[in-house]
């Protein structure tokens, strides 16, 4: 993918945030979304994910096993892990994207990777998927910068990282 830093957002964005009372970052509730950690309940949801992220093509087509058995394994990895968030319809629970913190270097650049369902690239729920977790990654992990990284066929699903602000810096090989 291709590596992109910055973010349009600053700390004190404008978005309705709310964290859990001790600011243990579990559970994000926005307008539209609750953004919360995995549960191994979540395979099914997971595997709808799975199987849409797979039908983006390019590179990493069929890189997401999609049967019931390895959606489960994915699930229970993941729900133990909590650097990976679920972006869920607040109406319905449903999980329309995949969020995970993919760790900070020493220049306190954070690594943000995503995936978002395609019937939610609308400009609104991934964008506040995103905000809400760009907002976190400043206000509480004290990162100086972000990072997002995608394959350059997979203009709409990353088409939110641009109106973000996030602006290309070179190939996958660093160039």
């Amino acid at each position: 993918g291709i590596p992109c830093s910055g973010s349009g957002l600053t700390p004190n964005g404008d978005r309705e945030m709310v964290s859990q009372p001790d600011g243990d970052a579990r559970r994000f509730e926005t307008s539209r979304l609750l953004i919360r950690r995995f549960t191994s309940d979540d395979w099914a949801d997971f595997q709808v994910l799975a199987t849409n992220y797979n039908a983006c093509g390019g590179k990493y087509e069929g890189k997401w096993p999609e049967s019931d058995e390895h959606a489960r394994k994915s699930v229970e990895y993941i729900a133990t892990d909590g650097k990976f968030f679920a972006a869920c319809l607040r109406q319905t629970g449903q999980i329309i994207g995949f969020l995970a913190l993919n760790g900070m270097d020493d220049n306190k650049q954070m690594d943000l990777g995503y995936i978002i369902h395609t019937d939610y690239q609308d400009g609104h729920h991934d964008r506040e998927a995103l905000e809400t977790l760009i907002s976190h990654i400043f206000a509480k992990l004290g990162a100086s910068s972000i990072a997002v990284r995608w394959v350059p066929e997979w203009t709409q699903q990353f088409a939110v990282s641009k109106a973000l602000g996030f602006t290309p810096v070179g190939n996958e090989e660093g160039q």
